[in-house]
């Protein structure tokens, strides 16, 4: 095929169990930036929605200040029928835990500093233990005496942007690069590896663009609808190498 991985039965169930017509999906390979990869400017909202009924209508909150001038302006609820453990497995978010339970119908709000952060990473675990580990999914340390599982998580990616005068650039926190981060917020919900429990994300840009101190929201400002990724979509069967070698990989 001229195109052997976005044509497979799995990028085709991730862009199904999306609303990605609606232009509101998410990755289903590594290069589907068009569909996946996002732009928001830097006081933006975002409410990541875990097993969301798809009948969600958006916001109904606004952002609590939180320590230092940063804004509680990243929220995860839970839909799900069960407590989520979210897991921080990128750069840790300063005045918040790594590690948060959710209750069913329960909400937890992050704060992101006006210096930004970039390379955040959460993932939603679920059937752990007291400790919020010993998951049905335990992708990230400590590992099971068997090993930790393959990162199939549902997970909300973003490198949140730096929002200081043009003028204290130099405050603004530093990528694994060394340079100063962006003005906007890059994110994504990526099912690149996989996917644990449905999802949406909803984002509220205030009209703000892309550009500091420019009203009107920017086409790459859009929510991510995933409430139909539910495990019975994905394949479980899939040849993914030429049939000259032989070889299955098995995708469950």
């Amino acid at each position: 095929a001229p195109n052997p991985i976005r044509e497979t039965q799995y990028v085709a169930a991730v862009h199904r169990g999306c609303a990605t017509e609606m232009g509101k999906g998410t990755y289903g390979y590594a290069f589907d930036d068009g569909i996946g990869l996002k732009q928001c400017p830097p006081m933006t909202l975002y409410e990541w929605i875990l097993c969301p009924t798809g009948n969600e209508e958006g916001f109904a909150w606004s952002a609590d200040d939180g320590p230092r001038d940063s804004k509680k302006r990243f929220r995860v609820t839970n839909h799900c029928s069960k407590a989520i453990w979210i897991q921080s497995a990128g750069q840790q978010l300063p005045f918040d835990p790594a590690l948060v339970k959710i209750e069913p119908g329960g909400s937890y709000s992050y704060a992101v500093p006006k210096e930004g952060v970039p390379s955040t990473r959460f993932l939603p675990k679920t059937g752990c233990d007291e400790t919020g580990n010993n998951c049905d999914v335990q992708s990230v340390p400590p590992c099971p005496a068997e090993g930790c599982s393959p990162p199939i998580d549902t997970k909300f990616e973003a490198s949140f942007g730096c929002l200081v005068e043009a003028e204290t650039r130099s405050q603004c926190a530093k990528t694994g690069q060394g340079l100063p981060s962006t003005y906007q917020d890059w994110w994504d919900g990526s099912a690149v590896d996989g996917w644990t429990v449905p999802f949406s994300i909803y984002v509220n840009d205030g009209g703000w663009s892309l550009a500091p101190g420019v009203k009107g929201s920017s086409n790459q400002c859009k929510d991510v609808l995933c409430p139909s990724l539910t495990q019975e979509l994905c394949p479980t069967k899939e040849w993914l190498t030429p049939d000259k070698h032989k070889e299955r990989i098995m995708l469950s």
